[in-house]
């Protein structure tokens, strides 16, 4: 380990190669075309000082005469101050005193218009005129002499400029100065120039969270460099292996001293705006600023345009925002904690009075209030009601602050409490959401609250993957003393969805119609959908898909009739319901808006199960690589969240499909955490099948057939005894081939008979087909394995039609071998499509034994490796990554979770070779790709 040393950085120019560019450019052509003009602005620290000081550097280098003036802010009443610097006048040469105004002044003008002419009869000249906006106003009336008389000459005058203050004068120079020449606006770096400038001051690279911290300066150099020196200053940083690691992320107290120091020229009106606007957070409306400052707007205007030309507001839609949080936070934390909290309480009151949201009343409320605030109370469980199943995080932060500051004798404090562990449940954070409620609970004699808070622990324990525990928690509720018979409904409803998810069937389907019969009777609606939905997961379990569609849809029908937010899974069974129905494109519509909704009201664990049911999807359609990401995905967003509902069920997708790309190890790792976590929660758990799938084709690739066959032997005979027998439907194919292989003909006549019945209630394409697959295989019949390959091709499952085509292939080969080669060549390139490189192989070596060799004509799989095996959505990253975005800006950009950027980099990281975002955006430019607009504020 070792300690970075912010002083061993140079001051090297970072990200402005396109301006000096520029610059460099308009300074080739003064010996041939004369006199060039540039006016050079920004904010103050983007880096005016450090382009010019590049420019004219090249220039004395290329034999230019550089005369150099520099504006103070203190000297801006000494005549001809900045002229007079950079034209070397002394007292000995009649240093202008400005004794004689009127009749000096045109004097001096032409004397120092003499002056450039000498010099630029010597050689060609620049003349640099730095912070311009602390010129005198006699400077500035004699530049545009010099702007207008001296057109013919090798001259180049370049000037740089805040764009504020801005006097009248000023902003006259400057645009005839940026009407007759070049204008350059310096824009805050990018992400990749940030870090790049950070490096420098560190003398290693910010890791990620750094990265991130950096980020609050906006991309302004000074921030940048400043922040970085702080941190290494205080001994907030740690150089590790050529990385700078972050000890502490609290931003360095002399760096707001720094940044305070920088804003003095603001005046202190549009200063004292600014401070209330740090209330209202990083970005604001212009109205709510008004309302807390009791102005009208037009008394606000005025110095938010003063804020805005200084650079230190910026627009954000139809909002201002602080252009870089390090500005914010030394404006807000100048003001002491007791004012600050004053001023939070009155921004909320005054927005209370005007109409505001809750949620935005209870924002400031919260961080004004002290203990026993009535008023603050009130704001914020009205806000999180308000936020409900949408916003659960936010709505557990209002509800806590609301318990704090709550008397611990007031009645109302375990209504709050019950309502945020509803709120920690939908957030994820199932045991601290168990144990408020297990304490409400205990003090409760409230049927009604009992009961809901029963219904609250049953839904953690399910998401948590613990259906057991979830039915347990539903029957107390239904012993409840007293309980109302629409409490019962639901309770009644609840537990029929829970029974199928512990794959009880038989007792769902009787629990659904008890309280769907209670429901019409009590008119309790959430209640009516949640049966209606517990009915249509079992009818698909039972194996009549299309019947179960219709009752998913009528339960979203009278969802939709109820406020928003009432049954929030009811899109989720009807999406699964779909799958079931063969409607595999209507059910990912709805599984992708589902997944966006979650997304955006941060709802990560429920991003996880529909990112569950996605990959499930994307396997039966043959989009694997898909899979793969969304599978990830959801794998480490249940890690994150204790969301394990449908764990084992993405374990299991993810897991067939490593065995059949011949990644074995990568599915032993994921099988055996599946199995570790159905061991705990008993093996009729939803997703279970997949997993006895996947551990069966494993087997087999071990060489292990009579394993193989006697795994997924049992998990059909579990779906029998569980009565989930449609679930027979995705296991059938391959459970007919290893029994074929095995010679197990009472198995397959079983197998046959079994998914007969099936296709029989379910009247479904794939059910169909892979009815007539199994009795083509059980009855070595040709024709009923070709009617299985015709049957698939009308189904939408690609992968169950290639197993399909090789089973076919081998029945009619000894009477059709043409046959026989073009249905193994259909398998072929199926098998090619998804990347299966333990089935292409075996198709392969089928081909062979019929005397043909896969044709040159098909369609070759994507890359394993390089840039040519970027899927379309890592290029897309790759490209954003390219273009300075962080992570979670790139996901806001996508509409995805930060989690799948996340899992995207980590596959374009592998299979390109290289570790590092730096490089990755570097060889993706180098490549010549264009990179995304970046502008990020």
């Amino acid at each position: 380990m070792s300690k970075p040393r912010p002083d061993a950085w140079a001051g090297s120019i970072v990200g402005r190669d396109a301006e000096t560019a520029i610059l460099k450019a308009l300074l080739n052509r003064v010996p041939t075309q004369g006199r060039q003009l540039a006016i050079i602005e920004g904010e103050a620290g983007i880096g005016k000082s450090r382009v010019l000081a590049t420019v004219l550097e090249s220039a004395r280098e290329d034999g230019f005469a550089v005369l150099l003036g520099v504006g103070r802010e203190f000297e801006q009443d000494r005549p001809f101050g900045l002229l007079g610097a950079a034209l070397g006048f002394t007292p000995g040469r009649g240093d202008p005193d400005g004794s004689n105004p009127r009749e000096n002044r045109s004097h001096i003008i032409e004397a120092m218009l003499d002056l450039i002419e000498q010099s630029c009869a010597r050689g060609p000249t620049v003349l640099a005129l730095e912070d311009l906006h602390w010129a005198d106003s006699s400077s500035l009336l004699a530049v545009g002499h010099l702007v207008s008389r001296l057109a013919d000459q090798p001259l180049a005058v370049l000037a740089t400029t805040r764009p504020h203050p801005r006097p009248p004068e000023l902003d006259r120079v400057v645009a005839e100065l940026a009407s007759l020449g070049t204008h350059v606006a310096l824009p805050p770096l990018d992400a990749a120039s940030t870090v790049t400038l950070a490096r420098h001051v560190l003398g290693a690279d910010p890791d990620e969270s750094l990265r991130h911290s950096l980020s609050s300066a906006g991309g302004n150099p000074l921030f940048v460099i400043e922040f970085a020196a702080a941190m290494v200053e205080d001994g907030s940083v740690r150089i590790e292996g050529g990385t700078a690691h972050s000890v502490s992320l609290d931003v360095p107290p002399s760096l707001h001293v720094t940044i305070l120091r920088r804003l003095s020229f603001i005046p202190t009106d549009v200063l004292d705006v600014l401070r209330m606007a740090t209330i209202l957070g990083t970005s604001f409306s212009v109205t709510d600023l008004a309302t807390i400052l009791d102005r009208p707007l037009a008394g606000v205007t005025k110095p938010l345009g003063v804020a805005i030309s200084a650079g230190v507001l910026g627009e954000n839609g139809e909002r201002l925002a602080f252009r870089h949080d390090l500005v914010r936070d030394a404006l807000y934390t100048d003001q002491p904690l007791a004012i600050r909290k004053a001023l939070h309480l009155q921004a909320g009151r005054l927005l209370s009075e005007a109409g505001a949201p809750s949620v935005q009343v209870a924002t400031q409320l919260s961080m004004g209030a002290s203990p026993g605030d009535a008023d603050a109370i009130r704001w914020l469980r009205a806000a999180a009601r308000d936020l409900g199943t949408h916003g659960p995080a936010p709505a557990a932060g209002f509800l806590q602050r609301a318990v704090e500051l709550m008397d611990p004798r007031d009645p109302e404090r375990d209504a709050a409490l019950a309502d945020l562990a509803v709120s920690l449940t939908w957030a994820g954070k199932l045991d601290e959401a168990r144990g408020h409620a297990r304490g409400v609970l205990a003090r409760t004699g409230d049927a009604a609250r009992a009961a809901a808070l029963h219904y609250t622990l049953a839904k953690g324990w399910i998401w948590h993957g613990r259906p057991a525990q979830s039915i347990e928690e539903l029957e107390r509720a239904l012993a409840l003393p007293g309980l109302p018979d629409g409490d019962r409904a639901l309770a009644l409803a609840e537990l029929a969805l829970r029974l199928t998810h512990a794959r009880d069937v038989s007792a769902s389907f009787a629990a659904s119609r008890e309280a769907e019969t209670l429901a019409a009777r009590t008119g309790n609606r959430r209640a009516a959908v949640t049966a209606a939905s517990a009915r249509a997961v079992a009818l698909e379990f039972a194996g009549r898909f299309r019947e179960a569609a219709s009752v998913a849809a009528e339960a979203m029908r009278l969802a939709e009739t109820g406020p928003p937010g009432e049954s929030p899974l009811v899109e989720f069974d009807f999406a699964q319901s779909l799958i079931g129905a063969d409607r595999l494109d209507e059910a990912a519509a709805v599984l992708e808006s589902l997944r966006r909704g979650r997304i955006e009201r941060h709802q990560t664990g429920m991003v996880a199960n529909v990112g569950a049911v996605q990959a499930g999807l994307l396997l039966h359609q043959g989009r694997w690589d898909e899979a793969v990401l969304v599978g990830d995905e959801s794998v480490a967003l249940s890690a994150d969240t204790q969301f394990r509902a449908l764990l084992i069920r993405v374990l299991g997708v993810l897991a067939v499909i490593a065995v059949h790309r011949d990644d074995l190890a990568r599915a032993e790792e994921l099988l055996a955490e599946g199995e570790r976590d159905i061991a705990i929660s008993g093996p009729g758990r939803w997703g279970f099948t997949w997993l006895m799938w996947a551990r069966a084709l494993l087997l087999e690739a071990r060489g292990d057939l009579d394993e193989a066959l006697g795994v997924l032997g049992g998990a059909w005979d579990l779906c029998e005894m569980l009565g989930s027998i449609g679930e027979r439907r995705d296991i059938a194919p391959d459970l007919a081939r290893l029994a074929a292989a095995a010679g197990d003909r009472a198995r397959l006549r079983t197998i046959a008979h079994g998914m007969e019945q099936v296709a029989a209630i379910g009247g479904v394409p794939s059910a169909r087909a892979a009815a007539l697959l199994c009795r083509g295989v059980s009855d070595e019949d040709p024709a009923a394995l070709r009617a299985a390959v015709a049957a698939y091709r009308a189904a939408p499952r690609p992968v169950d039609r290639a197993i399909a085509c090789e089973q076919a292939a081998a029945a009619v080969r000894a009477d059709a071998p043409a046959e026989a080669v073009e249905v193994l060549q259909e398998a072929l390139g199926i098998y090619e499509e998804v990347g299966a490189r333990r089935d292409i192989a075996r198709v392969d070596a089928s081909l062979r034994s019929a005397g043909t060799r896969r044709g040159a004509r098909r369609p070759r799989r994507r890359a394993v490796s390089g840039w040519e095996s970027l899927t379309p959505g890592e290029r897309e990253v790759v490209k954003l990554v390219a273009a300075g975005l962080r992570n979670t800006e790139i996901a806001t950009r996508l509409y995805v979770s930060r989690r799948t950027v996340e899992t995207h980099l980590t596959h374009v990281f592998a299979k390109l070779g290289i570790s590092s975002r730096v490089r990755l955006a570097a060889e993706f430019l180098r490549r010549g790709e264009p990179a995304a607009g970046a502008e990020r504020r």
